[in-house]
């Protein structure tokens, strides 16, 4: 029960949000990823966009299967194994639509380089260096004593050339 004598700011509100919220939205969010799953086996079209899809869909669907864990026996969040993997699952599965992203955009501005560079095989193994490179990232961050200021400029970059991309997508 809050204090009702404590002041809040604006990141107290959030994170108190957040806190009561994450596990529900991540409920909530299983039935499109399997219906997201299930689509990417259905289809089949030589469109490699599902693969992406699919690639973002399975690591969010591992994440919720760790938050139904946590949910379900509660002494497991106190593992630092635990920890670990929910926080590593969570940091890949948020920043993994930058693949998707960054290929939509090379498919329509550099469409020669793009299908004679991206095969099936050259997107697993794309979005397999991809989750590499960012758990290395975040391995890093996490065993380097707490520098925010180096993952606030990796979570920008990613952002930024999400966004970058996204947009150049559309004007296309």
């Amino acid at each position: 029960v809050p204090d009702s004598n404590q002041t809040y700011d604006a990141c107290d509100i959030v994170y108190l949000f957040r806190k009561a919220t994450v596990f529900t939205l991540w409920q909530v969010m299983l039935v499109p990823i399997l219906v997201l799953i299930a689509i990417t086996f259905y289809r089949k079209d030589k469109d490699d966009t599902k693969w992406f899809v699919f690639h973002i869909a399975v690591l969010n669907l591992f994440v919720i299967i760790l938050w139904e864990l946590t949910y379900i026996s509660p002494n497991i969040n106190k593992s630092p194994v635990m920890w670990f993997l929910l926080s590593f699952s969570t940091d890949l599965a948020t920043n993994s639509i930058f693949p998707l992203a960054f290929t939509r955009f090379l498919a329509l501005y550099f469409h020669q380089f793009y299908s004679k560079f991206f095969t099936m095989i050259t997107i697993f193994f794309f979005m397999l260096i991809y989750d590499l490179i960012v758990l290395s990232l975040f391995t890093y961050y996490y065993f380097a004593n707490s520098q925010s200021l180096f993952m606030l400029v990796i979570y920008i970059i990613i952002l930024l050339g999400t966004f970058v991309c996204t947009i150049l997508v559309f004007f296309k």
